[in-house]
């Protein structure tokens, strides 16, 4: 009997998802940027306190972006019925990487046919003309329903969107592609998978997801009070939080309506940081992170019961260097972890308590030797914030 229950308790365990382990992992897109040959992906350890540990790169065997608005994030994981997955834009390439991801060690296999290309630009066109075009910024989101996962992704040159579908072990096709009436920056889905939210630099935007037809149905754009550029979404999908390409720190506040639409309910401008390109929520959602790309800080904005936003404080980074860029959490909302476009690049980490940012002894951690300086990489944790 008790070797019974010995070898079924063995089986309920292999049976759980590898993410029950408790393995915490960071990934980045590198962005080595076209003149210095393929762009690669990185896969970092998250240890105790936080600490980073470099496990392996990996080639996207595509061409990174140079960057210009540094809000779009380049790298997403998405658990299918049957994979981990994990996907990475190439800009200047114009397609993405896609890698099955082996959660037991963070290890990446590539998926068979990739990068994957994107619509927007007609690539066909011959390669060297393809090199007078502008590096695209290509921001990456994801959406499910029942067996169906749609990935999205937006090229802030060639104003498009595209849709493709992702397939048996990650693999991607290009299902259709649409002109949109901005540079779609940030890009995130609702919760519920009804509606993907793009920032379009001056404007915001709504479209309707149709999961039989990998389609999309535009609702806007919606007018924005300053230029939209980093985006996140409340798990609940009532409310999107802005941040601008400004001067100040700004934080644009919409309402998301049952039917998608967006309209705004607070401007926030406050002085104490330069520049906001990116916005991350806290897990709980009581704080709102801003990165203050231009004077390497971290704001702190506390999040009222209302959605609308208050100054709580702001975080020095040590060594912050050109720009700071995308945030990332662990999943329990106790580390946060900061892009820094610097020579070398780094990730800045820091301890999070409430709406209190302190950076840790071992912070910031160096790229690894493959990258390049002053590239703008972004990054995503897995597992990172869940609605569910």
């Amino acid at each position: 009997m008790h070797r019974f229950l010995t070898l079924l308790l063995s089986a309920t365990l292999l049976a759980l998802p590898q993410s029950l382990c408790g393995q915490q992992y960071i990934f980045t897109n590198d962005n080595v940027q076209d003149d210095f040959g393929n762009n690669t992906t990185t896969a970092y350890k998250i240890g105790p306190n936080g600490k980073l540990a470099y496990l392996a790169s990996y080639t996207t065997n595509g061409l990174g972006s140079s960057g210009e608005y540094y809000a779009a994030v380049g790298v997403l994981a998405v658990r299918t019925p049957s994979h981990e997955c994990l996907f990475v834009s190439d800009g200047y390439s114009l397609d993405v990487a896609a890698f099955t991801m082996r959660l037991a060690d963070g290890s990446l296999t590539p998926a068979v046919g990739s990068p994957f290309p994107l619509g927007g630009y007609d690539l066909r066109v011959p390669p060297a003309n393809q090199s007078k075009l502008p590096t695209a910024e290509i921001g990456l989101a994801v959406a499910q329903k029942g067996k169906t996962t749609l990935l999205f992704a937006g090229d802030s040159v060639s104003r498009t969107i595209s849709v493709l579908k992702v397939g048996f072990k990650c693999s991607l096709k290009l299902e259709n592609t649409y002109t949109v009436k901005g540079a779609p920056e940030a890009l995130k889905t609702t919760p519920n998978g009804k509606y993907l939210i793009s920032s379009l630099l001056g404007q915001v935007d709504s479209f309707r997801i149709d999961y039989r037809h990998s389609a999309l149905l535009e609702l806007g754009p919606f007018p924005a009070k300053g230029a939209a550029a980093g985006l996140d979404i409340t798990c609940d999908g009532t409310r999107a939080y802005f941040g601008d390409l400004s001067g100040p720190t700004q934080v644009e506040v919409f309402q998301i309506s049952p039917k998608g639409k967006l309209g705004q309910i607070q401007f926030f401008a406050d002085d104490h940081g330069e520049n906001s390109y990116n916005v991350l929520l806290s897990p709980d959602e009581k704080v709102l992170y801003v990165s203050n790309t231009q004077s390497g800080q971290i704001t702190v904005l506390q999040v009222g019961a209302d959605g609308k936003v208050s100054y709580s404080g702001i975080a020095d980074l040590k060594s912050p260097g050109a720009y700071t860029q995308n945030m990332v959490t662990t999943a329990d909302g106790k580390y946060l972890f900061v892009a820094e476009e610097n020579t070398p690049d780094q990730i800045g980490v820091l301890r999070a308590n409430g709406t209190s940012l302190k950076e840790i002894g071992q912070s910031p951690v160096l790229e690894p030797p493959n990258d390049y300086p002053a590239t703008p990489f972004t990054l995503t944790s897995v597992p990172g914030k869940s609605c569910r």
